[in-house]
């Protein structure tokens, strides 16, 4: 063999540069860090090759959290005052793209009222969240939410109007605006603890998508505020349901192909009213489970 020949060879035998691997494998190669927890590394990987750089970041800004808690003390987390995530954001908007997770928390402890909180102008500009949880420190008016510092209203109804959210979990927001949130026509799973709505609101959606509804404590909630939402096939209420549901529609009536049904109380004989005004409207389920709690 000449050394020609012998260097082609070799040539031929050596391994392709990670520039020119499939893009699949290199998604997986990536995906994989993310599932053993090793995000770390996902900074040194942005940096190999402009094609890592792509995957990479889609995983890197996929999950936002406003404000990131430190969780190391035992006492109630602080939020840190400046998020380094959203910092990047607001210096490169090219990137809000990659953004599909958003949690927001409020906490009057740390905001001043009337303070408008920088990050939300960031995330304003995202495009395509499709999961969105927020999360109140105590109850908060959705009317009077941006007044009071809290600043989650104009998220709220920005990731409705985008029409990508798919995923929705409320916490501690009182007249929530229940024919807005179910216009969303991506709107799949939808959490709501300890909420009020509006009152005399009534569905005026003619169609909802939404598959799953979980219910953990509620003010003034009416069956005939699902009425859209004839797909629905999981429901579940909470332990903390004590005041009577503020109508006379059944379950089966609002949710005719419901499948899978569960109901927690916490004291079966202080809610025993509420418990036998729900039951009485489930019949044909798939799965149905009673819990006390």
């Amino acid at each position: 063999m000449s050394l020609v020949q012998a260097n082609s060879l070799n040539a031929e035998n050596q391994e392709q540069p990670a520039s020119s691997l499939p893009v699949e494998i290199i998604e997986r190669i990536i995906d994989n860090l993310v599932l053993e927890s090793r995000h770390r590394h996902l900074a040194s990987c942005a940096l190999v090759c402009r094609t890592w750089l792509h995957t990479c970041r889609r995983h890197i800004f996929s999950n936002v959290e406003v404000p990131k808690y430190d969780r190391s003390g035992v006492t109630w987390p602080k939020p840190q005052k400046h998020s380094a995530v959203i910092e990047v954001l607001n210096g490169n908007p090219s990137l809000l793209r990659y953004v599909r997770q958003v949690t927001y928390r409020t906490d009057n402890v740390y905001q001043e009222e009337g303070n408008e909180d920088p990050s939300i102008s960031v995330l304003l500009h995202s495009p395509l969240v499709k999961k969105l949880s927020i999360e109140c420190a105590r109850h908060t008016s959705f009317e009077s939410a941006n007044e009071r510092g809290s600043n989650f209203r104009s998220l709220l109804m920005h990731c409705i109007s985008a029409g990508n959210l798919s995923h929705l979990s409320v916490t501690w927001i009182d007249k929530l605006p229940m024919n807005d949130i179910l216009s969303n026509p991506s709107l799949e799973c939808l959490v709501v603890r300890d909420c009020g709505y509006r009152e005399e609101e009534r569905s005026d959606t003619r169609h909802s998508p939404l598959k799953y509804l979980k219910i953990n404590d509620h003010k003034n909630m009416s069956w005939s505020t699902f009425q859209s939402c004839r797909e629905l096939e999981t429901l579940i209420i909470g332990p903390s349901c004590k005041p009577p549901i503020a109508d006379d529609c059944m379950v089966e009536e609002v949710f005719p192909n419901l499948k899978h049904f569960k109901l927690s109380a916490s004291h079966w004989g202080d809610q025993l009213a509420t418990v036998n005004q729900i039951l009485g409207g489930v019949s044909l389920v798939e799965e149905m489970r009673l819990e006390s709690k």
